[in-house]
């Protein structure tokens, strides 16, 4: 995001790196004063996980909320995975995401429930990785089973490479010659009411 910020017309106005799991209160409210006196319009925090046992992310998000409430905090899908939703003050805070609906194909919806009867837990709009995990695993599957009698280590990686038009939960997609797929589903979460939601 630094690199190519100033082609969308964005300012960066500095961008800190802090240990969360030793961060001090008073290290916390110096950071938080440093934000507020650089006058920023919005926060990214790019965390990729959350270590939820010892983490003071928590503590760093309610204080930058609690200076300036107004002002939005940003982050990837890390945030989700990691930032306790129940109860939370916090509001103005969004989190890019794949972005599944739960109902977006019946395949979907016949996993969804085959995953809540298993493991007796009820699947919310955030628990979307369980999804792409399933369809992760059985696009290598299908490829181990493409790659030959005796699949080799480059035999599947090819047979990989080669997915078209593959028909898995989450419809039909492939995979295009820099190795993304073309299933584009993408979006933005935020916490209301104390849980994770698509805006």
């Amino acid at each position: 995001m630094l690199s190519n910020a100033e082609d969308f017309g964005i300012t960066i106005a500095g961008n800190t790196i802090y240990d969360e799991t030793t961060i001090t209160d008073a290290e916390i409210q110096a950071l938080v004063a440093t934000i507020d006196q650089a006058s920023v319009d919005a926060i990214y925090y790019p965390v990729v996980v959350i270590d939820s046992a010892n983490s003071r992310t928590y503590d760093l998000l309610n204080a930058l909320h609690a200076s300036d409430p107004a002002r939005p905090i940003m982050g990837g899908d890390g945030l989700i995975g990691g930032l306790r939703a129940d109860n939370s003050p916090l509001t103005n805070v969004f989190a890019t995401s794949f972005q599944i609906d739960l109902d977006q194909t019946p395949e979907i919806v016949e996993f969804v429930a085959a995953y809540e009867a298993k493991f007796d837990v009820t699947v919310t709009v955030s628990d979307y990785y369980a999804v792409a995990t399933y369809e992760a695993v059985q696009v290598v599957l299908d490829a181990i089973a493409r790659a030959g009698e005796t699949p080799t280590r480059s035999s599947v990686l090819q047979a990989l490479r080669d997915t078209e038009s593959y028909q898995g939960i989450l419809g039909q997609w492939s995979f295009d010659d820099n190795g993304d797929t073309t299933y584009t589903g993408f979006g933005v979460m935020t916490i209301e009411n104390g849980a994770w939601v698509a805006p």
